[in-house]
């Protein structure tokens, strides 16, 4: 089958599997819940927020946030569902979900829960530290739960160069008179639609055991499997040669020929500064032309994932008008 592409993203990456991350408890250990204020409403987003430093998740190299007042930071709301309504309800099924509108996705859940900022507490960020140790916190201070009288006090800390990720929670009590006092708590992945989603969750704290409560507990989670990994620009880096591109150099177009029918195909390609341009996905695919489209003359690098988990990585060339 084949397909056409255009293209659009940032540093390339590599993620090995679904997880890239391990879960573990810490101590409590919140940075001081100030910083810059941030107004919204219930089931609303903030606006888009600099962090001030490129933060990789999930193989996705990023540099601005939105908070989600339920409780969630994520590097992308755009997806039509949850672009101007941040969904306060959990369903009956377990994360991470294959369906982008059943769940925020590239995200933290801190966790996510129905909270109501706008009876009160405070929202915040703030970036302490200096390059190449920078911390980008998120803080919700006694934000009131929704349809109770119960608040919400937890933090998340992005730490630049290591991308770990800690959520710690003040107070986490429950409200049961919505959403039977739902909660969920972990990292959800980009939405991409296949049957093998991206995340990982804490044990206990996702469907069907989202009743639960904390206080004063901090949770890391550490890539494991270079979940940003640099290609660098003097090498290719491919395990099997079971595709090929030609013509590289191209000046219009060049057809990405693979050596069999695969049924997933994910593709994204990215400049020098790691800039991403474009993320696609195909079903039962043996050939994609790839168009130049806007593309200036230069290098560019492209990364393939196979069926989910072959991941391949080339350099591609654009010359010529």
């Amino acid at each position: 089958m084949k397909t056409n592409l255009f293209i659009l993203f940032m540093t390339l990456a590599l993620f090995a599997n679904a997880q890239c991350y391990s879960v573990s408890t810490i101590p409590y250990n919140p940075a001081p819940y100030s910083g810059t204020s941030v107004s919204i409403g219930a089931d609303a987003f903030s606006p888009r927020i600099a962090i001030g430093f490129n933060f990789c998740f999930y193989g996705h190299i990023l540099d601005s946030l939105v908070i989600g007042s339920n409780g969630i930071v994520t590097f992308d709301a755009t997806y039509p569902y949850w672009i101007d309504y941040c969904n306060p309800v959990i369903h009956d099924i377990p994360l991470p979900s294959s369906y982008a509108s059943v769940a925020p996705g590239c995200c933290v859940m801190m966790p996510w829960q129905d909270l109501n900022p706008s009876l009160g507490g405070n929202i915040s960020y703030a970036s302490i530290g200096v390059a190449p140790n920078r911390v980008f916190i998120v803080s919700f201070d006694n934000v009131p739960m929704d349809s109770c009288s119960k608040v919400f006090k937890g933090q998340v800390k992005l730490f630049e160069t290591t991308n770990i990720i800690e959520t710690h929670i003040g107070i986490k009590d429950t409200c049961t008179n919505w959403n039977h006092g739902r909660a969920a708590h972990g990292l959800n992945g980009f939405p991409i639609n296949t049957d093998q989603p991206m995340g990982v969750f804490v044990d206990g704290r996702n469907y069907p055991n989202c009743v639960w409560t904390a206080t004063n507990e901090g949770t890391q989670f550490t890539p494991t499997c270079n979940v940003c990994l640099p290609l660098s620009i003097n090498e290719n880096n491919s395990s099997s040669d079971n595709f090929s591109i030609f013509p590289n150099p191209f000046s219009i177009s060049a057809q990405i020929s693979f050596d069999k029918t695969y049924p997933t195909i994910a593709l994204s390609l990215y400049d020098l500064q790691g800039k991403l341009l474009l993320q696609n996905h195909y079903a039962d695919c043996n050939q994609i032309t790839l168009h130049r489209n806007q593309l200036s003359n230069g290098l560019y690098f492209l990364k393939l994932i196979i069926d989910d988990k072959q991941i391949e990585t080339r350099k591609i060339v654009v010359g010529g008008e």
